[in-house]
């Protein structure tokens, strides 16, 4: 499993379901102990089957740094719930970048999301384009209540281009900023019409040294 492309064929293939099932909470550790980062933005893309083996994976990924599921298909809620459930409540805990763009995350999502960034010390957060995700001020309330006040306290970079949130949801994404992630130092809002006045947060608040980039 050299390459992206090859962990992603081995994970489509059915051959090596068994074996990832047996092997749970632990040939993923031994993966990211030789290598630390995984990349799923390639092709072949992960099928049900690749998603079901890449949970399997993280269940033992304790050493894991970086994680890009770019354009992984995570549609149906139940898809994110599942893999917060295969890592634990012990997340995981070396985790510094995650890779979420273009993943199609409904707002249903939005609990699971935060559980799983609650328990990761990321640096590096990317949430590009999806678009459903952050749609109402209910599904980002609901997004920073599962974070909890000290979830993200190590996130220094949020991507959050073409998320296409709306401006009655522009509050609650202030105060989920202030609330969740003081660490914060860089913020793009490109392609969310509904946040062109959020230049103002950064100005009369405490976010007034993080750098705002797409408005």
């Amino acid at each position: 499993w050299g390459s992206a492309a090859v962990l992603s064929t081995s994970l489509n293939d059915a051959f090596y379901r068994n074996t990832l099932v047996i092997g749970r909470g632990h040939a993923g550790e031994a993966l990211a102990r030789t290598q630390p980062c995984w990349s799923f933005d390639c092709q072949p893309r992960l099928s049900e089957l690749g998603r079901l083996g890449l949970r399997n994976l993280l269940a033992g990924a304790r050493l894991l740094q970086v994680l890009d599921l770019a354009n992984v298909k995570l549609g149906d809620p139940q898809e994110l719930s599942a893999l917060v459930g295969s890592v634990g409540e012990e997340g995981l805990p070396c985790l510094e970048t995650l890779g979420l763009s273009r993943c199609q995350l409904p707002a249903e999502s939005a609990s699971s999301l935060g559980l799983l960034l609650r328990r990761c010390p990321l640096k590096r957060l990317d949430l590009e384009g999806n678009r459903q995700l952050l749609r109402s001020a209910t599904s980002v309330d609901t997004l920073a209540a599962a974070i909890g006040d000290r979830g993200m306290a190590a996130l220094e970079s949020l991507c959050l281009r073409w998320c296409h949130i709306p401006h009655t949801a522009a509050e609650s994404m202030k105060a989920l900023l202030l609330g969740c992630c003081p660490s914060l130092l860089t913020v793009d809002v490109q392609g969310n019409r509904g946040l062109r006045h959020s230049r103002r947060w950064f100005e009369d608040s405490s976010l007034s040294s993080v750098r705002l980039t797409g408005c």
